[in-house]
């Protein structure tokens, strides 16, 4: 299980989680079961080059066209996400964006 949190609008991205070079170099392993585990990230710091920063405002307005669901998880709540993925049957490689985690969490 591989936790890599990325930001809303780059799991949105479908070029990104499509294709991702990182997936098919997984799927080239002799790995029977792989989780990749997407939690939504904050921004973090902000850029130090006016570009970045202009990026940054445009694709944060996008945050306005989400569901107020997807707020980003705490790291308790991506640990108990795992436990049920885990504990899932599967096999090959699976991703699992902020929605799927979220779901995840949900009563059952």
């Amino acid at each position: 299980m591989l936790v890599l949190p990325l930001s809303l609008v780059e799991q949105l991205s479908s070029s990104l989680l499509a294709g991702s070079a990182l997936r098919l170099e997984l799927a080239r392993l002799s790995f029977e079961r792989v989780e990749l585990l997407h939690p939504a990230a904050d921004a973090g710091p902000a850029p130090a080059s006016l570009i970045d920063r202009l990026r940054r405002f445009y694709f944060s307005q996008l945050r306005f066209m989400l569901p107020d669901s997807l707020h980003p998880l705490t790291s308790a709540q991506i640990a108990r996400a795992a436990v049920r993925i885990a504990q899932e049957a599967g096999e090959g490689v699976r991703v699992f964006g902020a929605m799927e985690l979220h779901a995840a969490l949900a009563p059952k």
